[in-house]
């Protein structure tokens, strides 16, 4: 879907559930150079790169006319996007790692404080 578009609108209502959206969205239209504008939820909040937060009905409009005249606004926009998606993807892959290694230390810790205990015995 996401490679029919130019860009991507997310308009949502400030619900409890929309409150707790991922920013998986933004995500995926950053990796594709999509730039966007979307309602001020949490995790788009914390997003800032690749696309625009409206926070009122003539922000939209605005936000929108920006990006369909503006071709060096929407290029900006689409490569800070980009940038952002990697080094959040790298992060984010830092982190699983770090977590399986701990993960495979503590299991190698406890089998080594099991053969000693065996040993000792």
């Amino acid at each position: 879907l996401l490679d029919q578009i130019d860009i991507l609108f997310i308009p949502f209502r400030n619900t409890p559930f929309n409150r707790s959206q991922s920013d998986k969205i933004l995500l995926e239209a950053c990796v594709k150079g999509i730039p966007w504008v979307a309602s001020p939820m949490p995790s788009f909040l914390q997003w800032q790169a690749g696309g625009l937060i409206a926070q009122s009905p003539s922000e939209w409009h605005t936000h929108l006319d920006a990006l369909v005249t503006d071709v060096n606004l929407r290029a900006n926009l689409s490569q800070a996007g980009k940038q952002h998606a990697q080094i959040r993807e790298i992060s984010h892959l830092q982190n699983i790692w770090l977590e399986t290694i701990q993960a495979v230390r503590r299991n190698l810790n406890k089998k080594i404080d099991q053969n000693k205990t065996g040993e000792s015995s």
